[in-house]
């Protein structure tokens, strides 16, 4: 297993793309030189950071077929949570980098610029889901799922709560606790407690859904309470 660094307990790993095995694919097209540029250049500048991969954007003149402006304009627009920096380089998530090359292929560029941008993604797709990483995050979702069924007791207990954090009113049997956003597209943070709201009755949780999520989750969750906890209805 790759050995990467921590700065104190509960940073998480930052590992070099050479930490780990990854297999590039071949391309017809493109010359043994051009495919090696690419490859080196994730190899060089890919940062797994946890299990969430990223680009040194030094590297990404080569993978998006652009100059020094073009980057600048990709760092420019590309939102806060999609850019890391580590010392003074800016690393930039591979999905984002993804999206850039989704984009440009689709632009009217020359066969061969578009071959080069397929390729880029295709190594950063080896580098991303290498086998090391696609397994670590197998073992964190199965930690998730394990600890989820307890983990509201446990935030009750250690924020020793007595009232509903939304309405005030006195805890009982009933008290819930619920997700501020959607587990269901950030996994990842199925468990941070900051993200926990300590509701009193079944139907305060319904009003929480309601505020993140809208309509639609709000409803589906109103049908599961009606079956549920009909004497609430």
């Amino acid at each position: 297993m790759p050995s990467g660094k921590k700065n104190d307990k509960n940073a998480l790993v930052i590992r070099s793309a050479t930490e780990f095995k990854i297999e590039f694919p071949k391309n017809e097209i493109l010359n043994a030189d051009e495919q090696t540029k690419i490859q080196k250049a994730v190899n060089s500048g890919g940062k797994a950071i946890g299990t969430k991969t990223y680009i040194d954007s030094k590297k990404l003149q080569t993978l998006l077929n652009t100059d020094k402006k073009g980057v600048g304009l990709v760092l420019n627009d590309a939102p806060n949570e999609d850019i890391k920096r580590l010392g003074d380089v800016d690393y930039l998530s591979t999905p984002h980098v993804q999206k850039e090359i989704a984009k440009r292929r689709e632009q009217p560029r020359p066969e061969l610029d578009r071959e080069k941008l397929k390729y880029s993604g295709q190594c950063i797709e080896a580098f991303s889901n290498n086998p090391q990483l696609d397994k670590e995050r197998t073992v964190e979702s199965d930690r998730i799922n394990n600890e989820r069924p307890k983990i509201g007791k446990k935030v009750i207990q250690e924020r020793k709560s007595t009232v509903s954090e939304l309405s005030g009113k006195p805890l009982d049997d009933t008290a819930r606790v619920h997700h501020k956003n959607r587990v269901a597209d950030k996994p990842e943070e199925a468990l941070n407690r900051h993200f926990f709201i300590i509701n009193a009755h079944p139907l305060e949780c319904a009003l929480t859904i309601y505020l993140t999520n809208k309509t639609y989750f709000f409803l589906l969750y109103l049908v599961f309470l009606y079956f549920s906890y009909p004497s609430s209805f």
